[in-house]
């Protein structure tokens, strides 16, 4: 299987998918830890969720936490 448009190859695809989400979870992991409006307790808790259920809990973390607008 070829994807000619792309111009990789079916080995090229599966490191693609292996490895994108691993990025959004280290980037998931930067932001929980750069966040300045997080207590160091929930900072914790993201970070435990997110090792524990990698890319559910960094969909959990973009849905829940970055949605909320910030008080003032």
């Amino acid at each position: 299987m070829n994807l000619l448009f792309l111009n990789i190859g079916t080995q090229e695809l599966i490191l693609l998918l292996l490895f994108i989400p691993q990025f959004l979870v280290i980037y998931t992991l930067y932001n929980i830890v750069t966040n300045n409006k997080f207590t160091n307790d929930k900072k914790l808790l993201w970070v435990v969720v997110v090792f524990l259920f990698n890319i559910i809990g960094s969909i959990l973390y973009w849905m829940i936490e970055t949605k909320k607008p910030e008080a003032y």
